[in-house]
């Protein structure tokens, strides 16, 4: 009986101490924390691109926490907003220990302003969602949000070797879509009544996705719109550098127009 009890209990504890499995795409483990440093650097602007990734601690508890404290954010979030520290717990528990989902924190500069995950991962295919993405308001039309999705998406296609990058948004959530209309993804269709919202409404969800042989252009777009943002701040006109050059398609729905 003493035997089986220190069983159980060697059992326990070897439950208590599994890690999370490590999450793969094509073979390859997924990063702890991305930044622009290199190209930054590269294009002369190591001080204007400051947001930095880095995967989700705990010690980002408090500072993710005040970032979140929106009603505005979760508009269109088919899930209850983790507004106070009830609801906040499990929010940050997924952000952590969830299986199919790598999140990280985002920083612009030392500051904690939101967060951003990979999640559906699909190791076979090499395919990855980028989503999850809370970002507080005061930042919103700034260019850390543009910062965020250039990194996860160089890092996704060329890392990672992904073949296939995809988002999904309220069909209502107007802001979301033009964001990623303006940098290249592709318009792919709507999943009817995919979710009850708190309000009761149900949503409509509106799919793009960004494919290997298209990222060259995306990348294009996702410089040019950063530089601009420069521009606007400085009150100056940069141009597109000559290695980034190319050209760039923007495809809506039924409709694709090519601009040289």
């Amino acid at each position: 009986m003493f035997k089986k009890s220190q069983q159980l209990a060697k059992k326990i504890i070897k439950i208590k101490k599994q890690k999370k499995p490590t999450l793969l795409i094509g073979g390859r483990t997924l990063p702890k924390s991305i930044d622009l440093t290199k190209e930054a650097i590269q294009h002369g602007r190591e001080h204007e691109w400051t947001v930095k990734l880095g995967k989700v601690k705990e010690k980002d508890y408090e500072g993710c926490y005040e970032a979140v404290q929106y009603p505005e954010i979760w508009t269109y979030i088919p899930r209850p907003p983790p507004i106070g520290r009830e609801a906040f717990e499990p929010f940050f528990k997924d952000m952590i220990n969830n299986k199919n989902r790598h999140a990280f924190i985002v920083r612009e500069g030392t500051d904690i302003v939101g967060s951003t995950s990979y999640y559906d991962i699909n190791d076979s295919h090499r395919q990855v969602e980028i989503g999850y993405t809370h970002i507080r308001p005061e930042y919103w039309r700034t260019s850390v949000n543009t910062q965020a999705k250039l990194m996860m998406l160089q890092h996704a296609f060329e890392e990672l070797h992904c073949i296939r990058v995809q988002f999904r948004t309220d069909e209502q959530n107007g802001r979301s879509r033009a964001a990623l209309e303006r940098i290249g993804a592709v318009y792919e269709g709507i999943r009817r009544n995919d979710r009850i919202l708190e309000d009761g409404r149900t949503r409509n969800c509106v799919f793009y996705s960004i494919l290997q042989e298209e990222w060259p252009m995306v990348k294009s777009n996702l410089y040019t719109l950063l530089m601009k943002h420069e521009a606007e701040k400085r009150n100056v006109i940069l141009e597109t550098p000559s290695s980034l050059k190319t050209t760039t398609t923007i495809i809506k729905p039924n409709e694709q127009t090519t601009i040289l």
